[in-house]
């Protein structure tokens, strides 16, 4: 008969269940621990909200599709409707969403866009996949700590339904009387002017020189006109100045000043007025009253509305043999197109602005990079009236302000020595009627503010333009940014003054077109109560990721790392 045998298990064997049952219980007691965490962090200090409608874009979007454009290939967002109606944890700003007044699904022209760079319009977005709005990190406790400051971005509960979240810009503060004058925020009769750290947050592009359409564009002229001599050279992302590499130039030459000048080319479209001369309507070619055109003859002058199209250019010219009439139309034609900088959202349908307004709040942009020699940079902007100057001495890293009419430097200051050789951005803006200069994102001197004056400038329509003398250098990255218009009215309220009361406050979408905010409220002040945080981070980004699977594109989150930022 067999003998049983008993398996007496050994010390390493008998002790490891033990250990596997401490190793799960601390693994549950630190998700326990961290669950709980998560609702002490959501319940006392921050929350995340998810952005849906557009009214701060482009600092915050909404429900958008990434739009290339397929003239210039400049990336934008273009919002679109998302219902979200009811939901908890979101943000939105009550607006009418993109399109939505123009009714039916989002094809045909609701769903076109215009490129806020090149200015092309009705590029087709309906096949886009869409991208889910920021997510907001909001500091809940922050205006219990300290009082909220103008230009500071806040989420508040609807004043007509607190179950909503909003999210605007704080821009008048308790007591104060507030005016929207010019697309400026006055507070008390003063303007109010922004930080840089505030106007690098509201800034929107204008133009990007390293994004531009195509030479064979019929209707597109290059808005950098660059001299053919002075030592100049266009690359497609930077400028080179070499001033003595130019064989048209003398020793005495190569020591002036060569400007590179910006226009405002606007591709089509446009409500301004421009008229040249001609003294006499050629015999030849049909008078155009008899044509239903923008064009017009009257008091020895040939009129257009709008950005005048080649083909029509084309046509007039077919029209006559005369070469005066020749040379007013093709005048006609380039001034037409050369025109003021207007407050054109990429985010925003065409038709859901009614109205397009004039900007001369500008800053530049640019990386300079030297390669040798001794001598200067400078920038040069304008308002209309006022020219502004700065000047880059590279030798002593120095800058000067320069004001047309006023003798010497009105501000000098210099930037600290880098750790490491390269180019330094270059940053200067005309904002709020204030001259604001800044190397590697620092302040170089004291802004300067100016007044108004008495009679309105003249807007300009070459408001930039930068030089070189005696150096080496390239110039890169340039980039024209505007200011946010606040438009003084809306089609809900035209009122423009709005006194506030203690503890209450005036807030604004960045969106200033279509954003419902405290101008169109029925009492426009949000009351300290109602404020729930201040968002500090974009967070938790993703975009569309597309896979072809089953004969067809099907689309899935990916994380958009790009879209992490820090919010001013």
């Amino acid at each position: 008969m067999g003998t049983r045998q008993t398996r007496i298990p050994s010390r390493h064997s008998a002790s490891r269940q033990p250990a596997r049952n401490s190793a799960l219980r601390q693994m549950f007691e630190s998700l326990l621990v961290l669950a709980v965490a998560v609702v002490v962090f959501r319940g006392f200090i921050a929350e995340g909200y998810l952005i849906s409608t557009g009214s701060m874009a482009p600092c915050l979007l909404g429900y958008h599709r990434r739009v290339d454009c397929p003239s210039c290939g400049y990336q934008f967002a273009r919002g679109v409707s998302k219902a979200t109606s009811g939901r908890v944890g979101y943000a939105t700003s009550g607006d009418p969403e993109p399109g939505q007044e123009l009714g039916g699904t989002e094809t045909g022209p609701v769903s076109a866009a215009i490129c806020p760079n090149c200015g092309l319009d009705e590029i087709e977005t309906a096949a886009l996949p869409t991208t889910e709005g920021d997510q907001l990190l909001v500091h809940k406790n922050a205006f219990q700590f300290r009082e909220p400051r103008r230009w500071e971005v806040a989420v508040f509960r609807n004043p007509g339904d607190p179950r909503q979240a909003y999210v605007k810009r704080i821009v008048g503060l308790p007591g104060e009387t507030i005016e929207l004058i010019d697309g400026d925020v006055y507070a008390g009769g003063l303007l109010q002017r922004k930080p840089l750290a505030t106007q690098l947050g509201m800034r929107i592009l204008v133009d990007d020189h390293a994004h531009r359409p195509a030479e064979a564009d019929p209707d597109w002229q290059p808005r950098w006109l660059v001299p053919e001599t002075g030592g100049w050279t266009e690359h497609r992302n930077r400028f080179d100045f070499r001033p003595g590499e130019r064989s048209d130039h003398t020793a005495e030459e190569s020591n002036e000043l060569a400007w590179v000048q910006y226009r405002h080319w606007l591709r089509s479209g446009g409500t301004h007025r421009t008229s040249v001369r001609l003294n006499r309507w050629p015999d030849d070619a049909t008078s155009p009253d008899a044509i239903f055109t923008p064009l017009s003859y009257r008091d020895g002058r040939l009129h257009y509305v709008g950005a005048m199209p080649a083909r029509e250019r084309d046509r007039w010219l077919d029209r006559s043999a005369d070469p005066r009439f020749h040379e007013a139309v093709r005048q006609l034609y380039e001034r037409s197109h050369t025109t003021w900088v207007p407050d054109v959202y990429g985010y925003n349908h065409p038709l859901d602005v009614p109205q397009f307004y004039p900007l001369r709040d500008l800053m530049f942009e640019a990386s300079l990079e030297r390669h040798g020699g001794t001598g200067e940079f400078r920038v040069e902007m304008t308002d209309g009236r006022h020219e502004f100057t700065t000047v880059i001495d590279f030798d002593r890293r120095e800058a000067r302000l320069h004001v047309a009419g006023v003798e010497g430097p009105v501000r000098t200051g210099r930037w600290p020595p880098r750790e490491a050789p390269g180019p330094v951005l270059l940053q200067m803006s005309t904002m709020d009627r204030q001259i604001l200069v800044a190397i590697d994102g620092a302040v170089v001197f004291e802004p300067v503010a100016y007044a108004e004056g008495e009679t309105p400038p003249d807007l300009p329509r070459y408001p930039v333009r930068f030089a070189a003398r005696g150096v080496d250098l390239t110039v890169s990255g340039v980039q024209v940014f505007r200011d946010v218009y606040y438009t003084p009215r809306n089609r809900l309220n035209e009122q423009t003054t709005f006194e506030l009361h203690e503890d209450e406050f005036f807030v604004l979408g960045d969106n200033s077109p279509v954003s419902i905010d405290s101008r169109s409220w029925d009492h426009p002040a949000v009351h300290r109560s109602m404020l729930i945080g201040k968002p500090f981070l974009v967070h938790l980004p993703s975009r569309p990721g597309r896979l072809w699977w089953g004969g067809e594109d099907r689309y899935f989150r990916v994380p958009d790392l790009a879209r992490i930022r820090y919010i001013r």
